[in-house]
């Protein structure tokens, strides 16, 4: 596995193109009503891809990182699955099945995606040599701006589906969550190093801005 994963390593650029492509089929392919629902089923598998080449390019595995990780999934499930059951958190809003295999109404997936974000994130302020501090306060204004752009697709695509407008409460309890996360990750581990986190994470906005721009 090691020697496979090296390889993968070795080949950067043709891994961030290949992704960047995918993406860009995916922009496609939910565009057209024809197309939809295919593309719909695809989405659990492009971000357990996305996640494992985060993996693979992650520098410096340690059982302190992946305590770290594992509490962000945990934390971050645990804290949505409250919020699907009492609409004090984010507001009331309900998880569709496009995000695959759900625990109390709330899919597993939604964990790693919070995971990827802060993780992305925070390698994306770390490689402007901004100060820990000002990461922390950076951080969630990026996952705000990021959450904007897919609230649209995520409500097209079935991903979830509130009661009415997405209320203002949900772009604070994010902003407040993340805050907490990257607090976390600068007291226990502030140098993480990937590669691939900052491209991907442009790859992913680039990729709900545009279906913004094309979706009906």
């Amino acid at each position: 596995m090691k020697q496979y994963m090296d390889i993968l390593r070795k080949h950067f650029r043709l891994v961030t193109g290949m992704i960047g492509l995918v993406y860009l089929v995916g922009v496609f392919g939910l565009t057209f009503d024809t197309s939809r629902p295919l593309f719909e089923k695809a989405v659990p598998f492009t971000l357990l891809i996305s996640l494992f080449f985060l993996a693979v390019f992650h520098e410096g595995y340690s059982l302190k990182f992946i305590a770290l990780a594992l509490f962000i999934f945990l934390a971050s499930l645990i804290i949505e699955i409250a919020g699907v059951a009492t609409g004090q958190i984010f507001g009331y809003y309900d998880y569709g099945p496009t995000l695959g295999v759900k625990v109390m109404q709330t899919p597993l997936l939604i964990g790693i995606n919070w995971l990827t974000l802060v993780y992305m994130v925070w390698v994306l302020l770390s490689e402007m040599n901004l100060p820990v501090w000002l990461r922390c306060l950076l951080g969630p204004a990026i996952m705000v701006l990021y959450d904007y752009f897919l609230e649209p697709v995520a409500i097209r695509t079935d991903m979830w589906t509130w009661g009415g407008e997405v209320p203002l409460k949900n772009y604070l309890a994010w902003a407040i969550i993340s805050l907490l996360f990257f607090i976390l990750v600068a007291l226990v581990h502030p140098r993480i190093r990937n590669r691939l986190a900052t491209p991907l994470f442009i790859i992913q906005l680039a990729f709900f801005i545009l279906l913004n721009l094309v979706m009906k």
